[in-house]
């Protein structure tokens, strides 16, 4: 999840970082060879690579006020590795929801800004992200062509093509949230589990287990409350958490799955994709509103011309 900068020293690789908030890549299928620029690649992976290099995070990373989740409870759930990180070592930096046995699901900040398929694995089959799961390449990545980065991003969902099928024991494709069931599936107060890998305190490496939170939904206008948002929560999007605050998902979390039980079963509502701080006060965690985006997602599995060109 975007979220603001810690207040660290200035390095280097945090300018960077800071100008990748608003100097993100059009929306497009990514395919070309990494220009070798220090600014290539979205702000997660270049945070992971930042961690490797200077000990710290850009942005706070973690799962707040959550538990750990157990085999099999969430099958849809992978990781998108480093893929400069060979086996043994795994360096997740965003989170995916697997739709299909060779397409996943993430938010478009973490595979924007010049992120070629050869940037990233991704990891499905475990919930310890350190050993077993099956680790597959990325075949083509399709960022939605009405994207708009930045801090408070738009349309911020994207798309994975696997170059093959993603199957185990511990694998199973989620289904999408419909439109025809978006009011019920995400009205006022319902509850909602979010998951990810992210580190459990500011500053801290990503964890090895897989966590989860539960949070409640909320309307669009209470999030835009002044107290909150103030409006910048738009129509494709949906927030969850407490007005309270203690619980939330964050960094290293983006672009995992919020899911909803619709007749006893799992669905994909959200993606993780924004806020402002980790758990504060009626700072809700803002997330891309899948129902919005099922007609998208059909059409790129069909490899229709208007997956890549805007309406």
């Amino acid at each position: 999840m975007i979220r603001i900068l810690r207040r660290l020293a200035p390095t280097f690789a945090m300018t960077m970082a800071m100008a990748a908030l608003s100097d993100g890549a059009r929306a497009q299928t990514v395919d070309a060879p990494p220009d070798g620029s220090s600014t290539r690649g979205s702000l997660p992976l270049r945070d992971s690579i930042a961690q490797d290099l200077h000990g710290v995070f850009l942005v706070e990373p973690k799962i707040v006020g959550g538990l750990t989740a157990k085999a099999g409870d969430d099958p849809w759930q992978v990781a998108l590795l480093r893929a400069d990180k060979a086996e043994p070592v795994r360096r997740p930096f965003c989170g995916g929801s697997l739709v299909s046995a060779v397409w996943v699901v993430t938010a478009a900040h973490c595979v924007d800004n010049g992120t070629v398929r050869t940037d990233l694995d991704v990891l499905g089959g475990t919930v310890d992200v350190s050993v077993g799961g099956l680790r597959v390449k990325v075949a083509e990545i399709i960022v939605h062509p009405h994207y708009v980065p930045g801090k408070y991003p738009r349309n911020d969902i994207a798309l994975l093509r696997l170059s093959s099928i993603l199957t185990g024991a511990s694998i199973d494709a989620i289904p999408l949230v419909s439109g025809v069931d978006e009011a019920i599936a995400l009205k006022d107060g319902s509850l909602a589990r979010v998951t990810g890998w992210g580190s459990l305190k500011a500053g801290g490496t990503t964890v090895k287990d897989l966590r989860y939170v539960q949070l409640r939904v909320f309307t669009n206008s209470d999030c835009n409350d002044p107290v909150a948002y103030k409006g910048k929560v738009k129509d494709e999007m949906v927030c969850a958490g407490f007005a309270k605050g203690g619980k939330d998902s964050c960094q290293g979390d983006s672009g995992g799955p919020l899911t909803v039980s619709l007749g006893g079963r799992a669905q994909l509502a959200g993606v993780v994709s924004w806020g402002e701080g980790c758990a504060k006060p009626n700072r809700y965690g803002v997330y891309s509103r899948v129902p919005r985006f099922v007609g998208w997602i059909a059409d790129c599995q069909a490899q229709k011309a208007t997956c890549r060109k805007p309406l």
